[in-house]
């Protein structure tokens, strides 16, 4: 006997159970599973989560590189003597 390969559960990070938001707005469909039965959870860094917080996560660290990247180009500049004028 094995593992399941795909785990499903309450998101630890956000709290998403799959099911239907009662405070939805009054264009869309009435709320009919206020309860889910859970959501895909996939391992990320160690913990696990759900996909939509796994690409938040993703994003988050994209964004810390690239940030970082430009800090580092705008040091070899100013170090190389370019002048930010118009």
């Amino acid at each position: 006997m094995s593992f399941p390969d795909v785990i499903f559960g309450i998101c630890p990070v956000c709290g998403s159970d799959g099911g239907d938001k009662a405070d939805a707005s009054g264009a869309d469909a009435p709320a009919t599973d206020t309860t889910g039965n859970g959501v895909v959870l996939e391992y990320y860094q160690g913990n696990l989560m759900c996909q939509l917080c796994k690409k938040q996560k993703e994003a988050d660290v994209e964004t810390l590189i690239a940030t970082q990247r430009r800090a580092d180009e705008e040091r070899f500049r100013r170090a190389a003597g370019f002048v930010n004028t118009v």
